[in-house]
């Protein structure tokens, strides 16, 4: 029951921000469900169809990643799957969140840090700086869009006021113009204003699962290697890390 109701709510987000059917979003959706539980699963097979849904379906295609990233495990020959895995992160660490709207980026982050954050068991991708280089180019990424001290906005029962003032219960009963266009533009801006909340929301889990991964994964590379300093330095930049977290990772501003 909990994997059909995980379905319909990709479906529905998939149809309202790609404009596609509900239908054809489901059978997608349902259809991979049954490839990625198949007994000789190839997931290099399976990326190469999630691939199809980008860029025009973002939301619709961080989801599909998620759901092959939990099932690379089970990829046949188990040989590949570090490859596999490889595939994966790739793929997925060069598809920029899109800003269509605050709640389709919500979605994007939420989908995409919890896929990358799957590949951390086993731990073989990030033993590459490469690859940790590009997770701090992400969670930079993510402190860019953070509102620093963001408040919640909104309200439960928008224009609430203009109603009151006009002597009526509902929208479709003000005889105004002015007020009736008045309480469209306070609806929509508390539509926009818990968009918002949503999406502030993800990036500031997006931001503590990603610096997480990061400064742990940077923390037991071996102490010494080829340009580990550049490579520290590049971490600190590209990620926006505060002093503290440079600390952790061993990197020293100035040095």
């Amino acid at each position: 029951m909990k994997k059909l109701y995980v379905i319909s709510v990709i479906a529905l987000m998939f149809s309202v921000h790609a404009g596609s059917s509900m239908e054809s979003v489901d059978e997608f959706l349902s259809q991979l469900q049954t490839d990625l539980s198949a007994t000789n699963l190839n997931v290099n097979v399976e990326l190469a169809k999630i691939e199809t849904l980008w860029p025009n379906e973002p939301v619709a295609y961080f989801s599909c990643m998620q759901l092959a990233v939990k099932a690379a495990s089970k990829h046949r020959p188990v040989s590949d799957i570090p490859s596999v895995q490889s595939n994966l992160f790739s793929s997925l660490i060069a598809k920029q969140i899109p800003r269509k709207s605050s709640l389709v980026a919500a979605s994007c982050y939420n989908f995409k840090v919890k896929a990358i954050f799957s590949l951390m068991d086993p731990p073989g991708i990030f033993k590459d700086t490469q690859n940790l280089t590009e997770i701090a180019g992400f969670l930079g990424e993510i402190r860019e869009n953070v509102i620093p001290d963001y408040q919640n906005q909104g309200a439960k029962m928008p224009g609430s006021e203009i109603l009151i003032k006009a002597g009526v219960f509902k929208a479709g009963d003000l005889k105004d113009p002015a007020l009736s266009k008045a309480y469209e533009k306070v609806v929509e801006k508390n539509r926009r204003d818990i968009e918002m909340n949503k999406l502030q929301s993800e990036l500031f889990q997006a931001d503590s699962m990603m610096t997480f991964l990061l400064i742990n994964k940077v923390m037991v590379l071996p102490p010494a290697f080829p340009e580990r300093d550049e490579f520290l330095q590049n971490c600190s930049k590209l990620g926006r890390l505060t002093g503290d977290e440079q600390k952790k990772i061993g990197y020293t501003s100035g040095k």
